[in-house]
């Protein structure tokens, strides 16, 4: 009966790689999100430079749409930087979820290697065990 001595880290292995694929789903999630909310700000941003273009505004009004546009215009920036941010954080999760798959498969592959031998020897003592038997016939007819 073959026994891998390393399976126990293998799982560790399989469940860090699963723990790394779903923070990484998690995050092109957040980062999706992120920049649903950025287009929002742009397309708010350019409904009221259309709007100031077709009403006739007092100046206080023009005043105070510049700096709503000011503040819109803050907004998208950190939403910007924001986004920046998280696909640093991503492409970081996306190196770690590889190196971990990389570690998996190194021990899969060993795993399938000590398998392969296992069956190896075991081809080779069902052979022994054969030629014993042949042996012992011939003998026994002598």
């Amino acid at each position: 009966m073959f026994k891998f001595k390393l399976e126990k880290l293998l799982k560790i292995r399989k469940k860090e790689e699963e723990d790394l694929g779903n923070l990484y789903a998690l995050k092109l999630k957040e980062i999706e999100k992120e920049k649903i909310n950025l287009n929002k700000i742009k397309e708010e941003e350019n409904k009221i430079k259309k709007d100031k273009i077709k009403k006739k505004l007092i100046a206080s009004e023009l005043v105070q749409l510049q700096n709503y546009l000011i503040a819109l215009k803050k907004r998208e920036n950190e939403q910007i930087f924001k986004i920046k941010e998280l696909e640093n954080e991503a492409e970081n999760l996306k190196n770690q979820l590889l190196e971990a798959r990389k570690r998996r498969k190194i021990l899969e592959t060993l795993k399938e290697r000590q398998y392969l031998k296992y069956l190896q020897n075991e081809k080779l003592a069902d052979q022994k065990t054969i030629d014993e038997i042949g042996v012992i016939r011939h003998l026994k007819k002598k």
